[in-house]
């Protein structure tokens, strides 16, 4: 009898704790010292796996948080404009090793000093000559003349005679047109000029060429907009008759089908798909619902499944009902549990009574 309880008391106990071991992460950066308002990559290395939050002082980055998983990824920030970065990774819970086992590696963090930049100063010299003529006053002015480079230069020479001391003096001023950025939601872009993927091309989206600010660009042609890849493999949607940008989108790979996720959705979460992270509304535990862009240049929603990677399109309905089926399971797996903890409670209740009772 004493061997079955304490063998019921050893499994119970394996059953209601986790398991807490070791394993490696960690989070670098090529330099320690950065530009003003310039770019960098932060890597986060070790075999775990889990989701980690990201924060950035004096400064952004391109997310806040997003699911490591045991291989070595790069992260885009940028610089404030002086002091000191303070980029904070932190693992949040469930973080675990290679082998599933939950462990805590602590928050990470990375201070990166932003350097001063030399400013130099051109003087103008002033040259004073010395004739002996009679006194007179000139006066000659030259117009404004427009250079190939499209800089505009104006020349001004002022010439008099005070008695036997001439001074002369030239001044020059330049006014160079600033340069057109293209930007969406205050963010600076840069479309690229590279050839678009020739397999995503569908009978309604046709790869063409748009003209924007004077310059072409590849773009997918879907109905009356297009959609425009910049540097950073992001993609946006170009309203032309509007000439601006109405949206940005990511693409993703799931089941060998390609979506274009809007991140514009309300209540979002980060979610990692591949190696991109894209932002959905949380319905339920696995569950996330995913706004997208279709070839035909309409936005429908998805569902997107984390353990099994997979999408469907969604409907409240059969959402709602599939949910509920999910939720009857939980309940039940609940009543096991606590059905166990009771006969654990009685088995316990039983041990101390046969070990008083002999005494």
């Amino acid at each position: 009898m004493k061997k079955f309880l304490s063998f019921l008391v050893f499994i119970l106990f394996i059953l209601t704790c986790d398991v807490y071991a070791s394993g490696s992460f960690s989070v670098s950066t090529p330099n320690n010292q950065i530009g003003r308002n310039s770019t960098f990559n932060i890597t986060l290395s070790g075999s775990s796996v889990g989701r980690v939050d990201i924060k950035v002082e004096n400064g952004t980055c391109s997310v806040s948080s997003l699911w490591y998983e045991e291989k070595t990824q790069s992260i885009t920030c940028r610089a404030g404009n002086k002091g000191t970065v303070k980029v904070t990774v932190t693992p949040q819970r469930g973080f675990s090793d290679s082998d599933g086992n939950i462990y805590s590696p602590g928050v990470k963090v990375l201070n990166l000093e932003i350097k001063e930049t030399e400013t130099t100063t051109a003087k103008t010299n002033t040259t004073t000559k010395k004739a002996t003529t009679t006194s007179t006053t000139k006066k000659m002015e030259v117009n404004t003349v427009k250079t190939s480079s499209n800089i505009k230069t104006t020349t001004k020479m002022t010439t008099t005679k005070n008695g036997n001391e001439v001074t002369e003096s030239t001044s020059s001023l330049k006014d160079e047109s600033k340069k057109s950025i293209l930007t969406y939601n205050n963010k600076e872009i840069h479309l690229s000029k590279n050839e678009l993927d020739s397999s995503l091309e569908t009978n309604d989206m046709l790869i063409t060429d748009i003209k924007i600010d004077n310059t072409s660009y590849p773009a997918f042609k879907i109905k009356d907009n297009y959609l425009v890849k910049s540097d950073d493999d992001n993609y946006y949607v170009y309203d032309n008759k509007e000439s601006k940008f109405i949206n940005e989108v990511k693409l993703i790979n799931i089941g060998n089908r390609y979506f274009f996720v809007d991140n514009s959705i309300d209540n979002t979460t980060a979610i990692t798909v591949g190696n991109k992270t894209v932002m959905g509304e949380k319905l339920a535990d696995r569950y996330y619902k995913i706004k997208t862009l279709n070839s035909e240049g309409e936005f429908v929603f998805y569902i997107y499944e984390t353990t099994e990677g997979s999408m469907q399109l969604y409907e409240e309905s059969l959402f709602t009902c599939n949910n509920e089926k999910e939720k009857t399971i939980d309940n039940f797996n609940w009543y096991i549990t606590g059905l166990g903890f009771i006969f654990f409670i009685i088995g316990l209740l039983i041990f101390v009574y046969v070990k008083l009772w002999r005494k």
